[in-house]
């Protein structure tokens, strides 16, 4: 197509430059429709974004079946003076979750069997007006929890039951008032110590035995009152209880720093510490509860400095 490298100085640098509504004003006439079948699908769409008051004119030219469904939701969200050219079957449920997150007026136009779960929850978080569309029994679990932390609202029509121990775990640490809604056998340790880290009040719901040694050290780490609830013999043994009895003259900081030496020691738990200090383990507050009620078990311990 030497007309359209001519003009475009074999640069895409100068195509994104020209004046397109200048040339077509002078040169009309001689943009015949066996030129403009010349252009590429790129450059079709490049040309109608890049030029909008043309677009009747362009409308008489451009190849709309060419396009795919990725291309149509690029153009439409831009553009969607074009949508009346559009081919809907090209869109799948992605395209249409992306779409009409930015163009919720083109619902009525949307093959909605076309969404997923994740699709629909990810929609509707965004455009909650547009539950008539939602067929509710794609949401899982996951979805739910995604949906029901941007618009609790929905709530009545959730199918609890969908719900796994995870689910639970992150959605009543940001809704606990979904908490009678919960079956909390379905909680295993590690979800039980992702809530309790940030929802103390849960504690009386929960299965104590389903936790280990490294459920615990969340949790402590974040709620020291809870060690209450801790059989610290049996969960953690005598090689806890000799770790902190040998790190009592340490700072909170450098003991639970990996690179310590002690910290890598034999018997000693390795697991993320960098949590325990997002935690504000480290912090003296949270320290000295803790040993004091450890101490209550094992009266060998001693607090920092003492």
């Amino acid at each position: 197509m030497d007309w359209f490298q001519q003009l475009m100085g074999n640069q895409y640098g100068d195509f994104a430059s020209f004046d397109w509504f200048e040339y077509m004003e002078t040169q009309y006439e001689q943009a015949e429709k066996e030129y403009w079948n010349e252009l590429t699908t790129e450059e079709w769409g490049y040309l109608l974004l890049s030029d909008p008051m043309n677009a009747e004119y362009y409308s008489k030219f451009c190849d709309w079946t060419q396009f795919s469904g990725d291309q149509w939701t690029e153009l439409l969200l831009w553009q969607p003076q074009y949508a009346e050219y559009c081919d809907w079957e090209k869109l799948d449920g992605e395209n249409w979750s992306m779409l009409l997150k930015f163009r919720p007026e083109l619902a009525e136009k949307c093959d909605w069997s076309k969404l997923d779960g994740r699709e629909l929850s990810s929609l509707l978080a965004k455009h909650p007006d547009l539950v008539e569309y939602c067929d509710w029994s794609k949401l899982d679990g996951s979805d739910w929890v995604t949906l029901l932390k941007k618009d609790p609202d929905l709530a009545e029509n959730c199918d609890w039951k969908k719900l796994d121990g995870e689910d639970w775990s992150k959605l009543l640490r940001s809704n606990p008032e979904f908490a009678e809604n919960c079956d909390w056998e379905k909680l295993d340790g590690y979800d039980w110590s992702v809530l309790l880290s940030k929802n103390p009040e849960f504690a009386e719901y929960c299965d104590w035995e389903k936790l280990n040694k490294w459920n615990w050290n969340r949790i402590l780490s974040a709620q020291p009152d809870l060690a209450e609830y801790c059989d610290f013999e049996e969960v953690y043994g005598y090689d806890w209880s000799d770790q902190l009895e040998d790190s009592s003259n340490k700072t909170p900081g450098s003991w639970f720093d990996p690179s310590n030496a002690m910290a890598s020691g034999e018997g000693f738990p390795t697991f993320d510490w960098s949590e325990m200090q997002l935690n504000q383990m480290a912090a003296w507050e949270n320290w000295e509860k803790m040993l004091e009620e450890w101490g209550k078990n094992d009266p060998y311990l001693t607090m920092p400095g003492q």
